[in-house]
């Protein structure tokens, strides 16, 4: 039986296929078209699952999808009553985003494939597949919890799960508009950060600024358990989607205005943010903070759980991640590769096979986030190699052998070059794991403004997170005997990693930290292994293969990014390109 899942009319549409539950392929469709967390149709990711599977559209037994119209179904309709006599027009674009998501799938899809298809669409309602995407199932531990959070899906905004074995039971749901999401965004907005996802951006801005507005901001919040935000400081939250991006509209009001004063201008220089505005970012992220860690206390003691796995797209909020991991209010905490609304894609899919008693192979899904496309040395060679033009300025070589080609290229990052390194297959989620990387020598103290500034394009206030050999991850980072193999949790770094590697230490201390080991990425765990051999040093600077866009996807995408940059070196899988 061949399932495959889908995320639409949301941002970061993805799809997945399983063959008898075995998860074959998955990808997002902004590494194919090369638009940011696109909310187009995902119809390149399709046929690459499609590809991958060896089967044709028509031979797609179900279509599953990550929402359902018919959930939360009465709320919703209050809510369409009471916004009718001042906000008629609103109706109509309420009932559109929520009800035609199945006619959406199949004309897509028979527009593409043709009319022989005759797959069945499943509707999942959104946040049981951020859960099924963060558990799987079964779980044997009866003392689990699953926090879900995000903007909002399904008209839900956090809902809570206790697991045990084969049953999920809800214990606490919270209801649009009231969304920890939507009051993070409303900041993200206010501080000049307007496109969709840009809330990480207020994270790293928090570290230079102090929570002196604390109070000020809880004046927005009506109540706290359960959570209310205060209305009238608010617009209702509205995410478009027609232009093929999400646009979520200013959700700030003219009251919220009079309460906090100017908002920063969107179109003055990033890098320039004057102070309050840095103390109104620390001041959101800790009322976030709080207000999470509250919940999960009282949750955490009522019903007596041990585990925590956490999901939804404010899971991606890595320094609330890493309070929870603090404080230690759960003995594990868990967060997957992809916790956002493309990972919805794979929760779609698991949710319809643990209805279906399918058994699902989890080991694949659960240690892995490298299910993209991925491209041999003859195709590179093809499309890439033969293609330079000015070969005359470049040193090009195949390594037969990728323990020499991991020996030259930490020598190289031991020179403090910069190293584009792309190989396998395209990473699952947000983060760069070590396949679409941009590699560098964490001991150099200038090494931000370089990446940032010449190669990433970027503000020079966002840091850059550390790749670390697993084994050693506790001799640099206070890693509370956490593994962090998908870059999803802030870490304290210790004097000694502060005082050597400032490259990867935020102004504040901490650091991103992914956890590599041999098992998981032998490729990137062999070049990490032989910088330390040579400097003592057994961690890189990895960033994301990107210039202010989606990460590479092809071997192409990489060496135009490159391009773009003055970086002096591009590993491609086996081919080394060195700028003479």
């Amino acid at each position: 039986m061949y399932v495959l899942g889908l995320n639409i009319r949301h941002g970061d549409t993805s799809a997945c296929i399983f063959r008898d539950g075995q998860l074959i392929a998955a990808a997002e469709e902004e590494r194919f078209i090369g638009v940011k967390n696109t909310s187009l149709f995902p119809i390149n990711s399709i046929k690459y699952c499609l590809n991958q599977a060896s089967i044709r559209m028509d031979e797609i037994n179900y279509v599953t999808h990550n929402s359902n119209f018919s959930y939360n179904i009465f709320h919703k309709f209050f809510y369409f009553v009471k916004i009718f006599f001042t906000s008629p027009y609103k109706i109509f674009f309420l009932f559109f985003n929520f009800s035609f998501k199945k006619v959406i799938i199949k004309n897509q899809i028979k527009l593409f494939f043709g009319n022989k298809c005759k797959f069945k669409v499943i509707s999942i309602p959104h946040h049981l597949a951020h859960v099924f995407s963060a558990i799987g199932h079964p779980i044997s531990d009866a003392r689990t919890l699953v926090f879900s959070f995000d903007g909002s899906g399904d008209f839900s905004t956090i809902e809570s799960y206790l697991v045990n074995n084969t049953n999920l039971k809800l214990i606490k749901k919270n209801f649009f508009p009231h969304s920890l999401g939507f009051l993070y965004t409303a900041f993200t907005q206010y501080l000049g950060f307007f496109n969709y996802g840009d809330e990480y951006k207020v994270m790293g801005l928090s570290g230079y600024g102090k929570p002196i507005y604390y109070k000020k901001i809880m004046q927005l919040i009506k109540n706290l358990d359960p959570f209310k935000l205060n209305m009238k400081y608010f617009n209702a939250p509205r995410i478009t989607y027609l232009s093929g991006q999400p646009i979520v509209e200013v959700i700030f009001n003219d009251k919220f205005i009079d309460l906090f004063g100017k908002s920063r201008n969107k179109n003055k220089n990033d890098d320039l943010v004057d102070q309050i505005y840095k103390d109104y970012a620390a001041s959101i992220q800790k009322v976030f903070e709080d207000i999470v860690i509250s919940n999960l206390i009282k949750l955490k003691d009522k019903y007596n759980v041990k585990k925590l796995f956490v999901t939804g797209g404010c899971a991606l909020n890595s320094l609330l991640i890493s309070r929870i991991v603090e404080r230690k209010i759960f003995e594990d905490v868990k967060i997957n590769s992809n916790p956002g609304d493309a990972g919805g894609a794979i929760g779609s899919a698991l949710k319809f096979l643990f209805d279906q008693n399918i058994k699902v192979n989890f080991t694949n899904i659960n240690n892995n986030a490298f299910f993209g496309p991925s491209y041999d040395d003859q195709y590179i060679e093809k499309h890439v190699i033969n293609n330079i033009v000015n070969k005359n300025i470049y040193s090009v070589k195949l390594y037969k052998n990728f323990n020499d080609l991991a020996s030259r290229a930490a020598f190289l990052i031991k020179e403090k070059k910069i190293i584009f390194f792309f190989q396998g297959a395209s990473e699952w989620g947000p983060r760069a794991l070590g396949n679409r990387s941009i590699l560098a020598d964490p001991s150099d103290k200038n090494i931000k403004d370089k990446l940032n500034k010449n190669i990433k394009k970027r503000e020079l206030f966002r840091p850059f997170a550390p790749a670390v050999m697993a084994e050693l991850a506790n001799d640099y980072f206070y890693m509370h005997e956490m593994q962090s193999p998908f870059m999803n949790v802030i870490f304290k770094a210790k004097e000694n990693t502060k005082n050597l590697y400032p490259g990867i230490v935020h102004v504040d201390g901490s650091s991103r930290v992914q956890t590599v080991s041999e098992k998981e990425n032998n490729k990137f765990y062999k070049l990490i292994n032989e910088f330390y051999k040579i400097t003592n040093c057994p961690m890189l600077i990895n960033t994301s293969l990107n210039v202010n866009g989606p990460m590479a996807q092809t071997p192409s995408d990489a060496f135009y990014f490159f391009l773009e940059t003055n970086a002096e070196c591009i590993i491609l899988n086996n081919w080394l390109i060195e700028k003479k």
